[in-house]
């Protein structure tokens, strides 16, 4: 799953996305978790990440990104990963269209809603 600050954010894994998909989700909070859980139990996946990432992940919290994707903006500073939704919600996205998402770095996420 690599991820820059550079294009579209990288698309869930289909082995992931196959774990998820028709699975219901009460809240976005509860799929992010769920995701996140889903990627520690591969064990090509967790290891691209940090040791400290791994065990985030392991605890379905979402993991930080790389220093030079934070996103350091007048009013906060974002640390961890964004669920992307490719196409946005108010355009027909679907909020848990699993085939709608990316991973993005915070900064490339501000950079693809505020600087495009």
């Amino acid at each position: 799953m690599s991820v820059s600050n550079n294009g579209n954010g990288a698309p869930i894994p289909a082995h992931i996305v196959d774990k998820l998909r028709g699975r219901e989700f009460k809240t976005f909070d509860e799929f992010r978790e769920a995701l996140w859980l889903e990627v520690s139990q591969d064990p090509e996946l967790i290891a691209q990440f940090s040791e400290i990432n791994q065990l985030r992940i392991s605890q379905g919290f979402t993991p930080f990104a790389p220093d030079e994707g934070h996103y350091i903006g007048p009013k906060e500073t974002l640390k961890k990963f964004q669920i992307h939704h490719f196409i946005a919600i108010e355009y027909g996205g679907g909020v848990y269209d699993i085939d709608n998402l990316r991973i993005v770095t915070p900064r490339l996420h501000d950079e693809i809603h505020y600087r495009r």
